[in-house]
């Protein structure tokens, strides 16, 4: 084998280990929870395998009662000598939110919580009244760094509730703001 990336995947998300090779159309590794060795061989041809039994991810494991209900969707990014983990926990006290762990690279499967919710429910408002759910982060420049995210807003009729926002970070991805304060979506609905 001359590569390995490393994935992650829990709940509804795959996140790469390694920049910048993703999941490519036709993968469908089906190991929810678990820890996945992507290798390709000199042939070129894509060989999955899993080495752990163990969820990467499990609800309450990291922040205690933020995560409790899920733990989920998460997107790991590497950064400097360690990884950053975003993913969507959600618990009764405090809807969906969005947290932050970090794992050194040396240590992939030693997630350690970092700080608090990032992005938590915006009361009152139409389109994120129940909080932040399958946050993607990038880096744009520099310290200035993008979100996107799913926003669960309320009911209208039998549309689902959720639309595309932004969030924006001005430095390098450790605390985060809305892109607007009325939780407008980022895309329009039925776009």
């Amino acid at each position: 084998m001359d590569r390995r990336d490393f994935l992650r995947v829990t709940g509804l998300g795959i996140a790469a280990m390694s920049a910048p090779r993703w999941l490519e159309a036709g993968d469908s590794p089906k190991a929810e929870g678990k820890m996945i060795a992507k290798e390709t061989n000199t042939a070129g041809k894509i060989v999955w395998t899993f080495p752990s039994d163990k969820p990467v991810l499990r609800p309450g494991q990291l922040h205690g009662d933020l995560d409790t209900q899920r733990a989920a969707a998460c997107h790991v990014i590497e950064v400097g000598d360690k990884y950053r983990m975003y993913y969507w926990g959600s618990s009764k006290k405090n809807g969906n939110v969005i947290l932050m762990a970090e794992a050194p690279k040396d240590r992939p499967n030693d997630w350690q919580p970092r700080g608090d919710i990032l992005l938590g429910p915006q009361p009152g408002t139409p389109y994120n009244s129940q909080g932040p759910g399958f946050p993607f982060v990038f880096p744009v420049a520099g310290d200035r760094w993008h979100m996107l995210f799913c926003a669960w807003g309320n009911k209208r009729g039998e549309t689902i509730p959720n639309t595309t926002n932004l969030a924006l970070s001005d430095d390098a991805g450790l605390t985060w703001r809305y892109h607007q304060a009325d939780s407008t979506p980022a895309l329009p609905l039925d776009q």
